[in-house]
């Protein structure tokens, strides 16, 4: 008798010790499936559907939605901009099976979004075709943001931030003031050469400030008679240069 309830409390032993080393059996597995996630503070996350129960035993959305709330203060603060993603993995989980690391590159993980991060090129803006010259030259251009455009000249000849017809206009608009400024501070400086005693202090500085007008309106006049042959544009290119495009790439 003695022999028989030792080998009871042996099997007693033995049969405990296998079920303390199996451990609990989930009691969620078998009602373990995948859902479209309702509760609106988790919606808008990379991924739409979730599996239950979470690692908080949560067996339905209702349950997990009513702990997540206590931080949806923190989510529109924003306290952190991976809190709501933080928070939301571990209330309605990624499924097991389509963890990060089973994924062969990366990027295909559910994470927070982040612009991607290019590094600036050195030359932001590219020089235009039209004002593309050889390096022999050494032309640049100095925009505002202190960037400089190298092997970069701006032609004489071209139209490049007007409209042809508003430059012929504005150098008729030109020339007619200026033709009328010639005329009438003539019309003065002669009057005065004329007949010098008739103008005396204080009205002499008029016919001075006539002259100078006078000089400013033949400046004028002169430019809009030669037109840009009386510029600096003489070409430095050699003849070919002229009848080539050159192609260039952004």
């Amino acid at each position: 008798m003695m022999r028989v309830s030792l080998y009871l409390l042996y099997l007693v032993h033995i049969t405990f010790s296998v079920d303390i080393q199996r451990g609990p059996e989930n009691p969620y597995a078998e009602t373990s499936k995948c859902e479209l996630i309702r509760i609106a503070a988790c919606q808008g996350l990379p991924y739409n559907h979730t599996i239950l129960p979470n690692t908080f035993g949560h067996t339905s959305q209702e349950e997990a939605g009513q702990d997540v709330t206590q931080y949806i203060s923190l989510v529109k603060i924003p306290c952190n901009p991976s809190l709501k993603l933080f928070l939301c993995s571990l209330y309605f989980p990624w499924p097991a099976n389509m963890q990060c690391e089973l994924f062969p590159e990366d990027g295909l993980c559910i994470s927070e979004d982040k612009p991607e991060t290019k590094p600036a090129a050195e030359n932001a803006l590219e020089c235009p075709a039209e004002m593309k010259v050889p390096t022999s030259f050494e032309f640049r251009i100095r925009l505002s943001n202190n960037q400089i455009i190298p092997n970069c000249g701006m032609p004489c000849k071209r139209h490049l931030f007007n409209d042809p017809s508003w430059t012929k206009f504005s150098r008729l608009w030109i020339g007619l003031w200026s033709g009328l400024c010639a005329a009438s501070t003539l019309f003065t400086v002669l009057t005065f050469l004329i007949d010098m005693n008739r103008f005396q202090y204080p009205e002499r500085p008029i016919i001075f400030l006539s002259f100078c007008y006078l000089v400013v309106a033949v400046t004028y006049i002169t430019g809009l008679s030669f037109g840009d042959k009386v510029s600096a544009d003489s070409s430095l290119l050699p003849a070919w240069f002229d009848h080539h495009s050159f192609n260039f790439r952004a």
